[in-house]
């Protein structure tokens, strides 16, 4: 075995001691039990690396006749592309709303990009937390080492805030009781299963490897092109001015285009007005 291979081996074989994957023969191991194992590895290279260990490791035991199928054949474990700054333009944006796609998708990602919910505060809304034409962001659905939980705690002192509700979700927010983004059991979403959802709706499309991420930092895009002030903006998307501008004022490429046009534009009629001044001067 190469030194390299070994010591991802190693590395898998602690990842997988001290977990519930760790305490089953291989026998009874089923997908669920290899999906929490890999959720509790953060990193997205080394979970990768580590699952590609452990599923060649039950083919083999499917070879000698240990087990008759592999539960991780069916796996898939991708690798996220960056999340650096990236926004989506107005077209993306009407490109994924127009996909077919569940009702709790649809409005898990108007939550996040049309109202600039984080995902696990857009996971833990309830429809009781409607206030008027607003709903108050009070709680946050997380998952940690596999296990859920909801959590009055938010991000910061900030984040707690009345945000108002997009035209797409005015009927639908406070129309019943429960979480908005309920399960098929009337629970909260998880936000693993939230994400899947989401990879699976975008697999082989252009807007493949969007996160959650990039449909709030749209949001905030979308409020200082649309000309509201900084500081509603800032309490809209519950940062600092400062943290706001330093975080989504990204221009994207057709808006440096357009402000170079402008700019030729402003320059040609300053100097046609000048010659028109010299003339009228002779």
């Amino acid at each position: 075995m190469a030194p390299k291979t070994w010591e991802t081996s190693e590395l898998a074989l602690r990842k997988i001691q001290g977990t519930p994957l760790a305490n089953l023969r291989m026998d009874v191991i089923i997908r669920a039990d290899i999906e929490n194992w890999l959720e509790g590895i953060p990193s997205d290279g080394a979970r990768k690396r580590y699952f590609e260990y452990l599923r060649a490791e039950l083919n083999q035991a499917v070879d000698l006749g240990i087990i008759k199928l592999n539960p991780a054949s069916k796996i898939r474990v991708r690798v996220k592309k960056s999340t650096a700054k990236r926004l989506l333009t107005p077209s993306e944006q009407q490109a994924l709303l127009s996909l077919e796609m569940p009702d709790r998708l649809r409005f898990f990602l108007l939550l996040c990009l049309k109202m600039g919910l984080r995902r696990g505060e857009a996971l833990g809304l309830r429809h009781e937390d409607r206030v008027d034409d607003g709903v108050i962001i009070r709680r946050q659905v997380q998952e940690i080492r596999g296990k859920a939980l909801v959590r009055e705690a938010l991000k910061t002192s900030n984040s707690f805030a009345w945000i108002p509700i997009c035209d797409e979700l005015l009927a639908v927010i406070g129309s019943k009781e429960g979480y908005v983004v309920s399960s098929s059991n009337g629970s909260y979403t998880r936000p693993r299963v939230i994400e899947r959802m989401m990879d699976q709706l975008l697999v082989s499309t252009e807007l493949e490897g969007v996160s959650p991420q990039w449909l709030r930092r749209s949001h905030g895009m979308n409020l200082l092109e649309s000309g509201v002030d900084i500081r509603t903006s800032s309490e809209m998307m519950r940062h600092t001015p400062k943290m706001l501008l330093e975080i989504y004022a990204q221009s994207r490429t057709e808006l440096k285009v357009d402000a170079m046009r402008k700019l030729r534009e402003a320059s040609q009629r300053h100097k046609i007005g000048h010659r028109e001044t010299k003339n009228e001067g002779i």
